[in-house]
This record gives structure tokens, C-alpha cells and sequence, in this order.
């Protein structure tokens, strides 16, 4: 089924499951813990065995979660 932005409803479900696993688990990182090369592959190990968990009842599965840029907020 398509959504009217033209993309399949399971795209749609995939990017916001992705989003919200990626956002709380990847959140349990530090400044420090993204600079240590063993917490933070740690922390993408555990956000890949969960964001799996979630889009398995939607028949699809991450094969890598991938950190290309972080922020943190100026408070």
C-alpha cells in the first residue's frame, strides 16, 4: 500500500522504527563514548539486535547500523 508521499507504508514504518531505536539506544552514549572505538561498537551491536527485534514482525531486517555524525544539544 502506498502512502500519498509515494513511498510503500512499509517504508515509512521502517524509517520510524529505525529512527526511534536508533535515538534511544544510541542515547546511552557520551561525548567519551563515542570516541572509545569499543563502547561505541558495543552500543551499535546492541542497537542493531534491537532495531532487528522491531522490524521483524514488518519481514525486514538491518544488516549494520552505521554512526556517520552526532550531535548534542548545547545544554
Amino acid at each position: 500500500m502506498q502512502d500519498p508521499d509515494g513511498r510503500f507504508r512499509y517504508q515509512r514504518l521502517a524509517e520510524e522504527t529505525a529512527t526511534s531505536v536508533l535515538r534511544e539506544e544510541m542515547a546511552s552514549l557520551d561525548s567519551v563514548g563515542f570516541y572509545s572505538t569499543e563502547r561505541r561498537v558495543a552500543a551499535e551491536t546492541k542497537t542493531l539486535e534491537l532495531l532487528n527485534k522491531q522490524l521483524a514482525p514488518m519481514h525486514l531486517e538491518a544488516q549494520a547500523v552505521l554512526v556517520r555524525a552526532v550531535g548534542f544539544r548545547g545544554e
